[in-house]
């Protein structure tokens, strides 16, 4: 060193002493953070165990067959909607197929200008030929009657199906 330096002083007690006192501390921290002393439970006999362990069996077995009724009763109504499913899709086929019928006999009733039945007779060339067909006519506007009833009937059972279970869907 230089002289023209002073030597440099410590601080009082020197590092030493301040790592003491860290190590007190924290000892003292330690130990009162740890109450007491810890005891193991004392030794079971094998009856306590085999008690135990048939205990717990015993209570696998009844979460198992709680879960197996359960698994049953979602597989059950997973059928069941899955029967619910295919009945609306066949009888949504079956309104489709009334619908293009109707809708059918619509189109050609209207093609045909919808002049007055007495009109029409009147201007026939052959009264009979037309009452046949009036009568014809009559008899396929029964049908198609009763055919424009099965379709509501089988709108509001698709309604039905399709609402969810509990629900005051129209009957």
């Amino acid at each position: 060193m230089g002289a023209h330096r002073r030597p440099r002083q410590r601080a009082a007690g020197g590092g030493s002493a301040r790592t003491a006192a860290t190590l007190a501390l924290a000892g003292a921290a330690t130990a009162t953070g740890l109450d007491g002393t810890g005891h193991a439970e004392p030794d079971s006999t094998p009856e306590q165990v085999r008690a135990r362990v048939d205990k717990l069996y015993q209570e696998a077995e009844i979460a198992t067959e709680k879960y197996n009724g359960a698994k049953e009763r979602a597989d059950a109504a997973e059928r069941r909607l899955e029967e619910l499913r295919d009945e609306a899709a066949r009888k949504q086929e079956r309104l489709n197929a009334e619908r293009r019928s109707l809708g059918s006999v619509a189109a050609a009733q209207y093609r045909s200008g919808g002049l007055d039945p007495a009109l029409q007779l009147a201007l026939s060339s052959d009264p009979d030929h037309y009452l046949d067909s009036a009568a014809f006519v009559e008899r396929a506007g029964v049908r198609r009657s009763a055919a424009v009833g099965r379709v509501g009937r089988q709108l509001r059972e698709i309604e039905r199906l399709r609402a969810p279970p509990g629900s005051n869907s129209p009957r």
